[in-house]
C-alpha cells in the first residue's frame, strides 16, 4: 500500500495532469468501420449523425480527421477544420458500406493521420466506431500500446446489439490505448463524451 505522503503526491499530479490536458487543443481521428455489416440505420446512420451534432461544437482550435476501413482504408477528411465543416458534412453523409474490415489498414492511416509533429501540444485521440465484426490480428494489441505511449489514445464505440464477445475484446483494446470504451447509442453521445455542455455529465 502506497505511503499516504506518497499517494496524495500521485493524486495531485493525475489532477495536475489532467487539467493540462484540457488546457491543450484536441485532434480527433474518427476511425469508422464501414464494412459490410454496418450499413443498417443502428450503425451507418447513428454514426453520421453524431457526426454532424459533433462539427456543430468543434471549437475553431480543434482539428477533426476520419478515416474508414471498409473494403480498403482511406483517409476520407484531413485536419478539417469548423470553417468548412459543409464538405466534411457532405463526405460523410455520403459513405456506404461493403467489403471487409481491414483493421491494420484503418488503424495505420489513423496513426499517421496523427504524426502531425507541427501541432506538438496537441491531444491525439483516435476514436474508433465498430460493430467488431473482425478479428483483432496478433500484432495489434502491440502496435496500440506503443502509440499510447507516444500520447496517442485510442478509444472504441461500439454500436450494433449488444455483444459480449466484442465488448470483452474491444473494451481491453481501448483499455491498451489509454483511451475508454462504450456503446454508441444516441446521436449526442460523442459530443457529450468529448464537449461535454455547461451542466452535463462527461460521457464514458
Amino acid at each position: 500500500m502506497p505511503e499516504p505522503k506518497m499517494a496524495a503526491l500521485s493524486s495531485a499530479d493525475a489532477e495536475s495532469n489532467a487539467a493540462a490536458e484540457a488546457q491543450r487543443p484536441n485532434h480527433l481521428i474518427l476511425l469508422f468501420d464501414n464494412s459490410g455489416s454496418m450499413q443498417s440505420p443502428e450503425k451507418l446512420a447513428l454514426f453520421q449523425q453524431n457526426f454532424r451534432q459533433l462539427m456543430k461544437v468543434l471549437p475553431e482550435r480543434d482539428r477533426l480527421s476520419v478515416v474508414t476501413f471498409g473494403g480498403d482504408a482511406r483517409l476520407l477528411i484531413s485536419a478539417t477544420s469548423p470553417t468548412d465543416h459543409q464538405s466534411a458534412l457532405r463526405k460523410v453523409g455520403q459513405l456506404t458500406c461493403s467489403g471487409n474490415s481491414p483493421i491494420l489498414e484503418g488503424i495505420d492511416y489513423a496513426y499517421l493521420e496523427a504524426r502531425t509533429p507541427q501541432y506538438p501540444d496537441e491531444n491525439k485521440r483516435i476514436v474508433m466506431i465498430t460493430d467488431g465484426g473482425f478479428a483483432i490480428p496478433p500484432e495489434l494489441p502491440a502496435q496500440v500500446e506503443e502509440k499510447a505511449g507516444q500520447r496517442i489514445s485510442l478509444s472504441i464505440f461500439y454500436v450494433g446489439k449488444d455483444d459480449q464477445h466484442a465488448r470483452r475484446r474491444l473494451s481491453r483494446l481501448a483499455e491498451i490505448g489509454k483511451g475508454t470504451y462504450s456503446h454508441l447509442r444516441s446521436p449526442e453521445q460523442l459530443t457529450s463524451r468529448f464537449y461535454p455542455q455547461p451542466g452535463e455529465q462527461q460521457q464514458p
